[in-house]
């Protein structure tokens, strides 16, 4: 009789936290933050959110309602970064006068609590 192989499923990257160094233009030593894994709660908004978004992008909706997603969905995950106060201060600025670095770091969290991201 053959074993089997088994099938290996690894957690770790939903489970675990992660160390994030933001380097910044005013903070060029850069700033140590936490990624937290996601709760029970989170996770099942984030993937109503994330089923909103696929619905949107599949129904050739406005980037205005895209955007809102996005959002929401990036409003989901400051909560997991720790020390909260402080990246959630940094996240509104950068959300406003860098949004295109804004959008990188909201991912690369969304790749540690996920393993992908989603926009």
């Amino acid at each position: 009789m053959s074993e089997e192989t088994p099938i290996v499923i690894d957690t770790r990257e939903q489970t675990e936290a992660h160390t994030l160094k933001l380097i910044t233009s005013e903070q060029p030593e850069g700033m140590v933050f936490t990624v937290n894994p996601m709760g029970a709660g989170t996770y099942l908004k984030f993937t109503d959110k994330v089923k909103t978004l696929q619905a949107l992008n599949a129904q050739d909706m406005s980037s205005k309602q895209l955007l809102k997603i996005q959002n929401d969905l990036c409003n989901l995950l400051i909560p997991l970064v720790s020390p909260t106060e402080e990246f959630k201060s940094w996240a509104e600025e950068a959300e406003q006068k860098w949004p295109i670095a804004y959008q990188a770091v909201m991912r690369q969290i969304m790749r540690f609590v996920f393993g992908k991201t989603y926009f």
